[in-house]
Formats: C-alpha cells, structure tokens, sequence
C-alpha cells in the first residue's frame, strides 16, 4: 500500500467531491475503513449504511460504487481487487470519525460489519484468502479493540521464520498500515520498520531501528512479548557497558563503609562517650546490612517482565484438546502471574452472583496464557479443580504436543443467569458469544474447531483451599 503526501492526498479527496457531491464522498468515508476493496464488498457497504447515526438517510446512489472505484481514489491491485493509497485512507477515515453524522459509533459499526463480512473466508481451503481475510479482519479490530491487535501481531512476529524474508516483509507491511489506530503501541511499529528494512536486505537501516527498543541484551521485549532479533542484527550491535558511575559509586560506598564510620564512631566516643557508642556500631551494623541487601535483590528488566499486561481471550475443552466455551471483555488485560490471580481470589461464602460472574471474567481472561504460549499450567491449578482442571491440562499437552494455540477474536457475555448456591458448591449459567481460531503447525488454521458462535454454558463451582474455583464446565443445548 503506497504512501503519498498529505496535501496530495488532501487534493484528491477535494477533487472527488467537488466532481460527485457530498453523498459519494460519505461512500468513500465508509470505503476507506477495509483494507482492501472488491465490487462486491462496496456495494454491501453501500447497501448497510445508507443511513447515518441518527437515522438520517444519506441518499447515496448506487452508481457511487462504480464511480469510486474508478476514481483517483483507489487502485486497481488484482481481478476485481482494489487499494487506496494509505494517506488517503487515514485521510477519510479522520474525516468520518471527526462528522457528527458517524463518529465512533459508525467506526464500531463498520467494524462488526466486516467481522461478519469476511467469517466464512477466514476457514477458506485456500491459504491466500484466508490470509487475505485475516488482514481485513485486523482491521476490523484495530480501531475497536487496538491491544487485542497489536497482541496477535507480536505473537505471528514470535513465531514466524527469519529467513522467510517475503513472509517477514508482508506481516511488517501489514503492522505498518495499522500505524494510526496503534499509535499507542509504538515499541512494535518501531519493531515491524526494522524488520522490514531487514527483509529487504538494508542491515544498516535496520540495526539503527531495532536500536530504538533494544535494551542491552540479544532480544527486545514488547508488551511482555519477546519477539525475536535476526543473527545478521544481534551481530551489529555493541557489547553492553556498564556505566563508570556504578563503578565509582561502589568504590565510593566501600570507601564509606571501611573508613567514614569507623572515624564517626571514634570522634562519637570521645566527644559523647560510652552510649554514643553503642549508638554508633548499631548504625554502622545497619547500614552494612541494608547496603548489602540493596546490592544484592534489586529485581531485573527479566524478572519484571511477566507481570506485562497484555490482551485478553478464553475458553474451556471439548474433544481433542479443543475448547469451546468462553468469553470475557476484550479489552481487559491478560492475567499472567499467580500474585495477580490471588489477588482477585473469591474467599467469601456463600459466593455472590456478582463475585461468580468476577471469577468466571478472570478465568477467561487467563485462558490466552493457558491455552497458547507459555501454556501457563499455573494459573490453571489457581482458578480450577476437579474435572475442570483435568480438562484443561490434557488440552494444554494435546496443544503442546501438535505445536498448536488458540486464538479469539468477538467475546462477549451476553447474560446471566440467577445463581444457586448450596454450601460449598454453586451453579451459574451464562450465555457466551465468541469467535475462535485453532492454529496448528505453521500456523495452519484448523477449520473444524474454528467458529464464531453464541453458547449458553453451565459453571459448577467449588469451594476449594479457601478459595472459590470453577469444578466443571457444560454447553448447554
């Protein structure tokens, strides 16, 4: 996707409405949101958004589509497959979130429009159109949910292979066309500009980018994601130092400690006597001991790095390591430490509906961590037990065993049931609707545990250890 001047692009979309009227260039507001263009995806726009927010008609005529696509607004990039310059793209899009007639509201719609749009070619036979649907599906989120995107992009980053240059360069180019909605997330754009410089073969542009979020060690960490360096960069980038001011300042401190004190508490003595002292070697014991303790239990970069919030997805098994039930608002952070999940633990009986809808949110929030990489078995043994725990370690060994994760997209719950408590045992019912993806090996989509469908699911909880845990989990017909 190329990348003209602003005020080029400025004129363009002047020309187009000056030449086709208002109602064409409300079309083009609603065009520019996809990715990419064909006939028969804007004439469906055309078709669901002949109104604005507030029901006004925009009078759009069908022609319009025609008259687009044939505009200097968009290029003609295949059969029937149609790009706009990515300048004019932004362009529009700030254009119809600034109109009061759309506004955000319309950006949200436009996006569960195209999430819809492209579902049934996300489980294509065909790896370019699935690849193709996965693009527009990216964009469909990343102005609603922008973390959940920037999250899916570092792990294909992660896993993709190093010497695939076109693979590398079509995933960095695609990130690159996301830069406006991921402005927050600039660590990866800066990420993805390197690696393209890299796939196509100019290292020194590269190592100069990668430069920018690289931290004195041979990976660079985004997000709590650590996403890898190629050996032709680590190569061109110079040994970590350690600064002279920590070496001066050790020498400073031992200097402190082996002649400062000793001198104070002789001057003390002399001038105060025996109780000044005593005083004297107790503050000279406290500060060894405490200057011992700074130097030698400050956490690193790497121990932090685990409690990096990232986004959420979920679910819950079904047959073959397959999971099918879950939920849970998307743009919450993942759960991915056990200090964290003990800090959201249920303790109180009997359990709240209130508190068992809280413990249902976190256990599938936790379910990315559980059910891709690392495979966190930990935050299973927190949040389940019995049947439920079982469940859920037999799908983490099938998952790990066929080099395989899951992947959401929409989750959402729906309703809730009233819950009934019986002692240390309590049952909730919740109506759940999630999209879900089975990636296998070279991220192979695995069309029969793929699915985008609304569930009603039953959670039997138990009291357990002190804690409310989730014992089982049914779909209910």
């Amino acid at each position: 996707m190329s990348k003209i001047r602003p005020e080029v692009a400025k004129r363009r979309i002047e020309s187009f409405e000056k030449r086709f009227g208002k109602a064409h260039l409300y079309l083009a507001y609603h065009a520019a949101f996809p990715l990419s263009l064909t006939p028969d995806l804007l004439y469906r726009l055309w078709a669901n958004f002949q109104r604005d927010i507030h029901g006004e008609v925009l009078g759009i005529p069908w022609v319009a589509v025609a008259d687009l696509l044939l505009s200097s607004l968009c290029d003609e990039v295949g059969h029937e497959l149609y790009e706009m310059d990515l300048t004019v793209r932004n362009g529009l899009l700030s254009r119809l979130q600034e109109d009061e007639k759309f506004g955000q509201q319309r950006i949200h719609e436009l996006s569960d429009f195209l999430l819809e749009y492209v579902q049934q070619q996300l489980l294509s036979d065909d790896p370019d159109i699935r690849d193709f649907a996965q693009a527009q599906r990216w964009t469909a989120l990343a102005y609603t949910q922008p973390s959940k995107v920037a999250r899916e992009l570092e792990l294909i980053f992660q896993n993709l292979d190093q010497k695939d240059k076109a693979e590398l360069l079509r995933i960095a180019s695609l990130t690159e066309t996301f830069a406006q909605p991921l402005a927050e997330f600039q660590p990866l754009l800066i990420y993805a500009r390197g690696i393209a410089n890299f796939a196509r073969g100019n290292l020194d542009a590269a190592t100069s980018k990668l430069g920018e979020v690289f931290e004195e060690r041979k990976q660079i960490s985004v997000a709590g994601v650590s996403l890898p360096v190629p050996e032709e960069i680590k190569a061109n980038f110079p040994p970590p130092q350690v600064p002279p001011s920590k070496k001066q300042k050790s020498s400073l401190l031992s200097l402190f400690t082996q002649w400062l004190i000793p001198l104070n508490v002789v001057s003390l003595t002399l001038i105060l006597g025996v109780p000044t002292l005593v005083l004297g070697v107790f503050h000279s014991f406290e500060t060894a001991f405490f200057s011992s303790d700074k130097n030698t239990s400050s956490p690193t970069p790497q121990s932090l790095a685990s409690a990096s919030p990232t986004p959420a997805p979920t679910a819950s098994v079904k047959k073959d390591g397959n999971l099918v039930e879950n939920s849970s608002n998307s743009n919450s952070n993942l759960v991915e430490n056990s200090s964290y999940i003990n800090s959201l633990s249920i303790t109180e009986i009997p359990i709240t509906q209130e508190d068992a809808v809280k413990l249902i949110k976190t256990w599938l929030r936790a379910k990315q961590q559980i059910l891709a990489p690392p495979y966190n078995s930990q935050l299973a043994t927190e949040l389940t037990t019995g049947q439920q725990y079982g469940k859920v370690n037999d799908s983490i060994d099938w998952l790990r065993k066929n080099n395989a994760y899951y992947q959401y997209g929409l989750q959402r719950i729906d309703n809730v049931n009233e819950l009934a408590v019986e002692g240390e045992q309590a049952t909730i019912q919740v109506q759940l609707t999630e999209e879900i993806t089975l990636f296998e090996k070279n991220r192979n989509i695995n069309s029969n545990a793929t699915d985008f469908k609304t569930r009603t699911v039953r959670y039997t909880l138990q009291f357990v250890d002190g804690r409310w845990k989730i014992a089982s989990s049914q779909v209910v017909e």
